[in-house]
């Protein structure tokens, strides 16, 4: 994520104070570009996924509920993109 992006995302989270940001994930992306993790993989999101069934496999495949590295489960119930 280049500086400037990130500096209009932070900002746009700062001008509302309160826990959940202006912006959603998909939209933050699209400002950015997909983030990449530790190993260089590209972040995954809830939209990568065509069903809800299949971002809970990759989830558990990624070390979730344990590790959730793709912010796949925000709220930490354990169950990831259930708001499709």
């Amino acid at each position: 994520m280049d500086r400037s992006a990130k500096q209009q995302v932070n900002q746009l989270n700062i001008q509302q104070n309160m826990d959940t940001p202006l912006i959603t994930e998909q939209e933050e992306d699209e400002l950015t570009g997909p983030e990449k993790d530790g190993a260089g993989s590209v972040n995954r999101n809830c939209d990568d996924f065509a069903s809800q069934e299949e971002a809970q496999a990759f989830y558990e495949a990624s070390g979730g509920p344990d590790k959730d590295p793709h912010r796949l489960d925000r709220d930490r119930d354990g169950l990831a993109c259930e708001r499709r």
